[in-house]
């Protein structure tokens, strides 16, 4: 029993003769196998491949999730610490007017250098409280580029850099009152 030439091209149509490559390698051709063959070989590869693409989907997904988790986590910082930075920087702000000024009324050159130690060392305190406040608040504290009028300062002892370092200390203490007020 031989099969015509009509035949071989019905079963060639109807997926009998299906050739399938995968990457270029011929991975199948059944030539005289029944028509349900060449449709079975044919679901298996659509199957593989859409499984594969599913579990690719899948795990892009949760790599996706895992990115915008984390990065909501380190947006939102719990209230707790917030309210303790809020609360220390408040401190910090007392802390601060005595120690402006006491600065601006030193009438001892001598005693310059001590001032500037004890601001810097206040200074550096406020940067860090402020950067875990707010990163774009403390932004907003240092550098100072601009000291609104009303904060820059006359002081007793005339040396260009202690009267800089007071005003800016004023303006500090101004934009802290300014924000801790607003959020409260």
């Amino acid at each position: 029993m031989g099969m015509s030439r009509r035949n071989v091209e019905r079963l060639l149509v109807i997926g009998g003769g299906v050739e399938i490559t995968v990457g270029g390698i011929l991975t199948a051709w059944p030539t005289l196998a029944p028509p349900w063959v060449g449709y079975f070989i044919i679901a298996i590869g659509v199957a593989t491949i859409a499984s594969a693409a599913v579990l690719y989907v899948g795990d892009w997904k949760d790599e996706q999730r895992a990115i915008i988790r984390a990065e909501l986590l380190a947006a939102q910082k719990p209230a707790e610490e917030i309210r303790l930075a809020k609360e220390t920087l408040w401190n910090l702000r007392e802390s601060g007017v005595p120690l402006r000024n006491k600065g601006k009324y030193l009438n001892n050159i001598d005693a310059v250098p001590e001032w500037t130690r004890e601001y810097q060392s206040w200074h550096e305190q406020l940067m860090e409280i402020a950067g875990k406040y707010s990163p774009d608040f403390k932004r907003t504290l240092n550098p100072i580029d601009k000291i609104t009028p009303r904060n820059v300062e006359a002081v007793a002892i005339h040396d260009g850099d202690h009267q800089i370092n007071v005003s800016v200390m004023s303006e500090i203490l101004d934009r802290l009152f300014k924000r801790l007020s607003e959020t409260m």
